[in-house]
């Protein structure tokens, strides 16, 4: 097999790795190496043993480069915007001190922490997705297959309609003479809008919008502090100075809001000030209690202990943050499906009542 064949390109749209792709590729490293497997070695059972295509080729190709004399952060290089700053600096270093099976250790328990967040928030959100999801098809269900058969019956009657029936005729015929445009509205909304929420100005925007909201700004708070705390911690203990690895880390932020201030504090880092000067001038972005236990830490030397405390912290609390919201959310969106149901309850029996009453009478 050529090396042409199992080239990736890290600009291809499809040369992607998930999350767990990449926690897998530093946990199993990391053993391999502890067990004191050659480097080349462990790179080509990696291979054997992906089951993702774009890692199995990345592996080829990261045992080739180290063939050819690269060292692995070398190879990992040609696939920075696949794995990062983080993972090729925190290997890189690990390279050079003789301490690789450390730095992917560190590098794994990362990504595994930054894993389980990422499943907490898609656990909390099945939930209300499904039943927005049922709700959806039901209203569907009502509108096209059974106010259509009503709808006429109601229109000859010879009697005043409720209110709740009126309503009801109007969404069916708003929904039947603008069908097309409220297909696209919602193909727009269910496609078009995570695609469009990509380009940075919106995507900040977004980021922007979302610190403002009142339920879930401190959860996206904490997600984030958590998020910078053990990035930062573990540079720090991979050996990376200070000033560098404050880069990495802000490089490493997805919320552009905390992208930008963390990039801040890391010009004020290289001009020799401490990371609590920074934060202590945007209370709004970084809590009172966070910069003071970073600026205590700071002044002990305890930084790196400190940060891991934090992250720690900040990840239980944002997990119970999202348990609340999300047990919070699902009780109003059963109220408002009540609600729903029963208004279209009271807009197909009321008029088929009063109907009834009259051929009594």
């Amino acid at each position: 097999m050529t090396t042409k064949k199992t080239h990736v390109n890290s600009r291809s749209l499809f040369a992607r790795l998930s999350h767990l792709d990449k926690l897998l590729f530093a946990k199993n490293l990391s053993i391999m190496v502890r067990a004191g497997l050659p480097l080349k070695q462990a790179v080509g059972l990696l291979e054997n043993q992906s089951s993702s295509g774009t890692m199995r080729k990345i592996s080829h190709n990261l045992s080739h480069d180290l063939d050819n004399g690269l060292s692995l952060a070398q190879g990992l290089k040609k696939y920075r915007r696949i794995f990062g700053n983080l993972f090729i600096s925190l290997i890189a270093i690990g390279e050079e001190s003789g301490s690789l099976d450390q730095s992917l250790d560190h590098l794994a328990k990362q990504l595994e922490e930054s894993y389980e967040l990422k499943k907490k928030v898609q656990a909390a959100m099945v939930y209300p997705i499904i039943i927005l999801s049922i709700s959806v098809l039901l209203g569907a269900g009502v509108i096209f297959f059974i106010l259509p058969k009503l709808i006429p019956l109601f229109e000859s009657l010879k009697i005043t309609l409720p209110w709740s029936t009126r309503l009801i005729i109007w969404l069916a015929n708003v929904t039947k003479n603008y069908f097309y445009i409220i297909l696209s509205a919602f193909l727009f909304v269910i496609i078009g809008l995570p695609i469009i929420s990509r380009i940075k100005i919106i995507k900040n925007i977004n980021h922007i919008i979302w610190l403002k909201l009142p339920l879930i700004k401190q959860l996206i708070q904490q997600i984030n502090m958590a998020n910078f705390c053990r990035i930062l911690s573990v540079l720090l203990k991979g050996g990376i100075p200070l000033a560098q690895a404050m880069e990495i880390t802000g490089q490493s932020t997805d919320n552009l809001v905390y992208q930008h201030h963390l990039n801040k504090t890391a010009i004020f880092v290289q001009e020799g000030k401490n990371i609590s000067d920074y934060f202590t001038i945007y209370p709004q972005i970084f809590s009172t209690n966070t910069t003071q236990l970073i600026r205590a830490a700071e002044n002990s030397g305890k930084l790196e202990e400190i940060l891991m405390y934090l992250a720690e912290f900040y990840d239980k609390e944002s997990g119970r943050r999202l348990e609340n919201l999300s047990n919070l959310i699902g009780p109003i969106l059963l109220l408002a499906i009540g609600l729903v149901v029963t208004i279209l309850a009271l807009g197909i029996v009321t008029p088929i009542y009063q109907m009834s009453q009259g051929i009594v009478k």
